[in-house]
């Protein structure tokens, strides 16, 4: 277990800085990440759901759409199953204009969270320090409710 949390952590600390080292090499920065983690992280650790859902995110940011999906599926696949995964999963599909797909994916994570709305992500900041409006615009469009 103890080396579990400490490879988390390893792998928070570089995600931190993946916004600087995007913003100054975007396609070299996901090269390497994708390297690095084919090569020393895939073979050593089994449940590499949070891993994909953080790089599906940075897909997401980044408006790589096919790769933020392919990235959480992955993340659902490996057993990581939380309501964001499946909120990003909406997120990208909805950007893409896959409504059916954003539709799917919204509906399990509010299951999984009732509370999400508009409302929620707007008030909780924290979870969502920059969220555009063109990602609500999308999930509106896949049923996300105001309230």
């Amino acid at each position: 277990m103890t080396e579990t949390r400490k490879i988390a952590a390893i792998l928070a600390a570089d995600v931190v800085g993946f916004s600087r080292m995007a913003s100054a090499d975007e396609d070299r920065t996901l090269a390497r990440l994708r390297a690095l983690r084919s090569e020393l992280i895939d073979p050593t650790i089994a449940g590499l759901g949070p891993w994909h859902d953080k790089m599906a995110w940075a897909e997401l940011g980044l408006g790589h759409f096919d790769a933020a999906i392919e990235e959480e599926n992955k993340a659902i696949d490996a057993g990581f199953k939380a309501w964001f995964a499946y909120f990003c999963l909406a997120t990208a599909h909805g950007l893409k204009g896959d409504i059916d797909e954003a539709k799917t994916a919204l509906t399990e994570a509010r299951r999984l969270n009732p509370k999400l709305s508009v409302k929620f992500i707007t008030e909780n900041n924290n979870l969502f320090p920059t969220f555009p409006q063109a990602r609500l615009d999308a999930l509106r469009k896949a049923g996300l409710p105001e309230e």
